[in-house]
C-alpha cells in the first residue's frame, strides 16, 4: 500500500479573529472550511488510489494577503516525512486555478526538495451532504474581506477622531489614544491591539478614505 504525506494550508482572517490553527488536523478541520475540504479532498483521492495517509500537517500564514516565508517550518518538517519514508506529498493546488492562492514558497520549497509532490486540483466536493466549491468560497470571503475592511477603516477614523477631542495635546498622548482605542475593543486594520507606534503611524497618514491609511 502506497504511503501518502498531505500538507493543508490558509490564510488568516483578521476582522473575524481567525489568525491561528490548532496543529490537530482534526480540530484544524472544525475550525477551517478550507482546512476540511482540503483533508477530504486529499484523503479520498489517496484512498481511491488504494493508498494510506501517514501524516498530515496544517499551517495559517501571517498575512491575510502575502505569501511568507513562515511556511517553511511546517512543510520543511512534512518535506522530512516524505524524503525519510520515500513518499510523494499530496496538497490541493489552489493555484492551478487561481494565480493569487498560489504559494511562492511552497511551490521552490517543493521544487528544491527532490520530490514529486502530487498538486490536486481544487475540484469541487460534496461535504456533509452539499456541495463546496473552493473557488467560490474563496471569492466570496474576500468580498467580504473588502466591504468589513472598509466598514472598520470608517468606524477607525471615526473612533480616532472621538479620542483626540478628548484626550489633550501633552506628553503620553499616543500612549493614551492606543489605551482608550483599546478599551474600547476598537483594533487595527489588522486585528492588532494599538501601541504609541501605530497611533502616530496612523495619524500621520491622514487616514484617507480612498484606503491608503496603512493601519498596522
Amino acid at each position: 500500500m502506497e504511503e501518502f504525506v498531505g500538507f493543508y494550508w490558509t490564510r488568516p482572517v483578521n476582522w473575524a479573529g481567525f489568525r491561528k490553527l490548532p496543529k490537530d488536523v482534526e480540530q484544524a478541520a472544525k475550525r477551517s472550511k478550507t482546512i476540511r475540504y482540503q483533508c477530504e479532498r486529499v484523503r479520498r483521492w489517496v484512498r481511491s488510489n488504494g493508498g494510506i495517509l501517514v501524516r498530515e500537517f496544517v499551517f495559517i500564514e501571517r498575512d491575510p494577503e502575502e505569501a511568507t516565508s513562515s511556511i517553511r517550518m511546517e512543510l520543511g518538517k512534512a518535506i522530512d516525512v516524505c524524503l525519510d519514508r520515500q513518499c510523494p506529498l499530496v496538497h490541493v493546488d489552489f493555484g492551478a486555478v487561481q494565480l493569487w492562492r498560489r504559494h511562492s514558497y511552497m511551490r521552490d520549497m517543493l521544487n528544491v526538495s527532490g520530490l514529486e509532490p502530487v498538486g490536486l486540483s481544487p475540484d469541487s466536493i460534496d461535504i456533509d451532504g452539499r456541495l463546496f466549491d473552493p473557488i467560490r468560497h474563496f471569492q466570496d470571503w474576500r468580498n467580504t474581506e473588502f466591504l468589513r475592511r472598509d466598514e472598520h477603516r470608517r468606524r477607525v477614523r471615526c473612533v480616532f477622531a472621538e479620542a483626540e477631542e478628548r484626550i489633550p495635546e501633552g506628553r503620553g498622548r499616543p500612549k493614551a489614544i492606543a489605551s482608550y482605542l483599546n478599551n474600547l475593543g476598537i483594533t487595527t486594520l489588522t486585528g492588532l491591539a494599538w501601541s504609541d507606534e501605530t497611533v502616530r503611524k496612523f495619524k500621520s497618514s491622514n487616514a484617507r478614505f480612498d484606503g491608503s491609511a496603512d493601519l498596522t
